[in-house]
């Protein structure tokens, strides 16, 4: 693994677990293990480090569900399951959601991640068109819809800073929520073989 890739792979895990803002680069370059001139060289900032993570993420979701959808072996319900396991295992990377970092909204934004959280509504929206021309959501839902409803809900309690308070996990209070958003858009008939297959 070359040296950039290294840095980016054990930052991610730091950023995840803390928050980049919380640690400072001498801090950063102590727990990986090398000189903060290494990660100046390789980066040239805390910020665009924080960049490339939060990009290296997205673009893992947007791998992830890409793959599921062109897929041949599988029904659109699996396909469907199947990209929502990996949308929250994506958004829920963070131990601890009082821990997100407050500038990793602002990296969100920027137009490079910007366009490939584009991608990924794209990848949704394709899905659940291909799911309504099935009839598998009903038709009276505007598909064009679905990708910000599912990311908005999924980012939200990703981020939701005391899940606690009302009994839950996170896990299980994204769970629960996607299933009464699909409750909502899918047919009774495939919303009954959705939870079949969970």
């Amino acid at each position: 693994m070359a040296k950039k890739d290294a840095i980016l792979e054990r930052s991610s895990q730091i950023f995840f677990k803390f928050g980049l803002s919380k640690i400072s680069m001498d801090e950063l370059a102590d727990q990986i293990g090398i000189s903060k001139k290494t990660i100046y060289n390789n980066f040239g900032s805390k910020e665009n480090l924080m960049e490339e993570i939060i990009y290296s993420s997205m673009e893992g979701i947007l791998t992830d569900i890409s793959n599921i959808f062109t897929s041949r072996n599988k029904t659109i319900i699996e396909k469907i399951h199947l990209a929502i396991r990996h949308l929250y295992k994506h958004y829920t990377n963070f131990e601890n959601p009082t821990k997100v970092d407050p500038n990793a909204a602002r990296i969100i934004f920027s137009p490079k991640c910007l366009f490939l959280n584009g991608q990924i509504q794209q990848v949704i929206e394709d899905l659940a068109t291909a799911a309504q021309k099935s009839g598998i959501i009903k038709q009276s839902i505007h598909v064009g819809m679905i990708p910000y409803v599912f990311l908005n809900s999924i980012r939200g309690l990703a981020t939701w800073e005391r899940p606690e308070i009302v009994g839950f996990s996170k896990i299980e209070l994204l769970k629960y929520s996607i299933d009464i958003i699909l409750d909502g858009i899918l047919t009774p008939e495939a919303m009954e073989e959705y939870l079949k297959s969970n």
